[in-house]
């Protein structure tokens, strides 16, 4: 076995194992697989019609960019609509539609083989894998999406009408961890959600209060200013991992596995210092390569607001600021 079957192998087992483990405890539970055509259709799966397909879209008129084509989908696996004969163990898991699920994810998690935004001119906060992940729940996927596309529904911190693509596993990692256990029971039920983060790990996203899955009724996710301020970070967040990875690559140091999680809380702070645009890259791109204390200089921070409020643009005015910075603290350090 080669280098290249042997990760997709891996990848695979990772993937059955999660599985596996949930049915074992909801063995009557859906197999749902998490598909987002909103940038590409590479598994051509508009259009199905032999599975259960249920669309996850904001009930509301007036949310742009939903067209029916491009929302996401919960499509239940079940190999008996489709080859009976595929049948061994489990009618999800030998639904062929779960190993090419499999195989693009794989492509799109590790290999990088995603839509390129910056390329196509598409719009940034669209999913670019298409393959999100799979559900196992004892809920049918048409109860899931009701569930999903309630809690899509929101106000941006603009004030705007705006949706949240709960689908798409770039806003699910990030917005997860702020996420109220009423929110997770709202979002998910007694569902477990496996998909990959944006550093190809494998993860679980499960509510944690067993207890209250029998007494909570469904309630739609609603974000606050915060959640909704990292949920505009994402799509800049995304582009600045993607070229602080091929930084990583040029100068042979290692990627933290925390890369994603730091870049939000530089993008979070430069905008806090009232940054924008080209600036707040800058910013946060320099951020990654200071030492850990760099946020909390007292001196850096008004000297980037000062420059701020100058006027100037932040890739003119940093080199300066950063080397009387460094000078400073060469001049604090005890002598030996």
């Amino acid at each position: 076995m080669n280098p290249a079957q042997q990760g997709l192998s891996h990848f695979r087992r990772a993937i059955l194992d999660a599985i596996t483990a949930v049915k074992a405890h909801q063995p009557q539970s859906y197999l749902h697989l998490v598909y987002a055509p909103e940038l590409a259709d590479p598994l051509e799966l508009l259009g199905e019609s032999k599975r259960e397909v249920a669309l996850i879209k904001p009930a509301i008129p007036d949310v742009v960019g939903w067209s029916e084509d491009a929302c996401g989908r919960l499509i239940t696996l079940d190999c008996r609509r489709v080859a009976a004969y595929f049948l061994e163990t489990d009618a999800g898991m030998d639904d062929p539609l779960m190993e090419s699920s499999i195989s693009q994810s794989y492509a799109e998690s590790l290999l990088g083989q995603r839509v390129n935004i910056l390329q196509t001119n598409d719009d940034p906060g669209q999913a670019e894998r298409a393959v999100c992940g799979w559900i196992v729940s004892p809920e049918t996927a048409a109860q899931i999406s009701v569930r999903l596309s309630a809690s899509s529904i929101g106000m941006g911190i603009h004030r705007r009408r705006s949706g949240v693509r709960w689908y798409n596993p770039d806003y699910l990692e990030v917005l997860w961890p702020t996420l109220t256990a009423t929110q997770k029971q709202g979002l998910l039920g007694q569902g477990v959600w496996i998909a990959h983060d944006g550093n190809g790990r494998l993860k679980t996203y499960a509510s944690e209060h067993e207890a209250a899955w029998n007494t909570l009724p469904p309630s739609a996710v609603r974000l606050d200013t915060t959640q909704w301020l990292q949920l505009e970070n994402v799509p800049l967040v995304q582009q600045l991992l993607q070229q602080w990875k091929s930084l990583c690559h040029e100068t042979a140091r290692p990627l933290q596995p925390d890369a994603q999680e730091q870049l939000h809380q530089w993008v979070y702070r430069a905008r806090e210092m009232g940054l924008d645009g080209e600036d707040i890259a800058v910013y946060a791109i320099t951020a990654m390569q200071m030492p850990s204390r760099f946020a909390e200089d007292a001196e850096l921070i008004a000297a980037v607001k000062n420059a701020v409020q100058q006027g100037d643009k932040l890739s003119q005015s940093l080199p300066a600021l950063l080397d009387r910075y460094r000078e400073k603290r060469a001049l604090k350090q005890p002598e030996n």
